[in-house]
């Protein structure tokens, strides 16, 4: 693989002609440049128009059902990391637009023992209710080494070049997990704290979206690799839950709707929860120690780093300049720091065969 100082790059949004997906023409500018057609360049909401726009989608979702006569004791299912889009999406869902949240972390178990302990104190000082979701061990690595190990076929290409090796079992598990906690409980909101970029890595994406059906959540990320588990077969047994019809639940992408701005963000937990972000993980995460590893696969499997989509969106959006798309780029990822976990999910001669060539050292 070139350098990739040596790559030429859309003109607009930096992304490389080796991205999976990525077509310059004869000005430079990639296929999603030159199909961007923004509602609005930047997000101009401000957070009390937010708070009413997403106090009304709330409304709305519950307008015609209750339980027994009764709304759900929650309004909402927050996906909680730890991380500090989950904790401040988390803080203004209760603070400032006055839900009745429930907090869910999906444990992997590799979190960050840090992140984790943080959780307790932002959820005792919110007064918000709080579930974790934790399958075995055995369970998780298992799923994670299948993952792995089928990112090189073609069947599955799709799937990894959007979704990540590990991040693809691992939102799997969590859609699944809520889906079937929401159907219980009766709570027909989730919500997630992507960045602009996250949602639709490089895809359109409008700040008028509204909410996304999760029906087409379950088809499009859990049901995929259900199949995939299904037929590569085990000799464990793996905690994913069957997917379930997520008709009648929608996703809430918080960011869809309140002004994404990292610095006030880290600003707000920082005075408001003293967070501040594990020193053990990567720098494109801050609560889970598989990220760079997954980095690391994937650039060896496709040559580019997959954070570059998220952020050429977000360049496109204008939250973000195009250097942030050539810093990701030209990232050197140290493998020896991932060596224990790749070890772990006897992956260690996958990232061994890593060379210069990849921005791995």
């Amino acid at each position: 693989m070139s350098s990739s100082n040596n790559i030429k790059r859309c003109s607009r949004c930096g992304l490389g002609e080796n991205t999976h997906g990525i077509n310059l023409n004869s000005k430079d500018l990639c296929n999603y440049c030159s199909d961007w057609i923004p509602k609005e360049n930047k997000v101009n909401f401000n957070t009390v128009d937010a708070a009413n726009i997403i106090q009304n989608l709330v409304k709305s979702q519950y307008s015609q059902v209750t339980t027994n006569g009764k709304r759900p004791k929650h309004d909402v299912i927050v996906l909680y990391s730890g991380g500090k889009d989950s904790t401040y999406m988390l803080a203004r869902l209760k603070r400032d637009i006055g839900l009745r949240p429930l907090a869910v972390t999906v444990d992997n178990w590799f979190l960050s023992s840090k992140s984790m302990e943080k959780q307790t104190e932002v959820l005792g000082a919110l007064g918000v209710d709080h579930i974790t979701i934790r399958p075995s061990l055995d369970s998780i690595l298992e799923l994670f080494k299948i993952s792995a190990n089928k990112v090189n076929e073609k069947e599955f290409e799709k799937f990894y070049s959007k979704y990540g090796i590990f991040c693809w079992p691992c939102f799997s598990l969590i859609y699944s997990s809520v889906c079937s906690l929401a159907k219980n409980s009766g709570i027909r909101l989730i919500a997630g704290g992507w960045s602009p970029g996250q949602i639709n890595a490089g895809k359109h994406t409008s700040r008028n979206d509204g909410l996304i059906s999760f029906s087409e959540v379950i088809k499009i990320y859990v049901e995929p690799f259900h199949q995939m588990i299904l037929k590569v077969g085990s000799n464990s047994e793996i905690d994913l839950p069957v997917p379930q019809d997520g008709e009648g639940i929608s996703l809430l992408p918080f960011f869809n709707y309140w002004p994404y701005d990292e610095a006030e963000i880290i600003k707000y937990i920082t005075d408001e929860f003293n967070w501040d972000k594990p020193k053990d993980t990567d720098g494109c995460s801050s609560n889970c120690l598989i990220n760079l590893l997954d980095r690391i696969i994937y650039r060896k499997r496709f040559g580019f780093d997959r954070y570059e989509l998220q952020l050429a969106n977000m360049v496109r959006s204008g939250h973000l300049t195009r250097q942030a798309v050539l810093d990701i780029a030209n990232e050197r990822l140290d493998a020896d720091s991932v060596k224990k976990i790749a070890y772990d999910l006897e992956l260690d001669k996958i990232i061994s065969t890593q060379g210069s060539e990849s921005n791995v050292c």
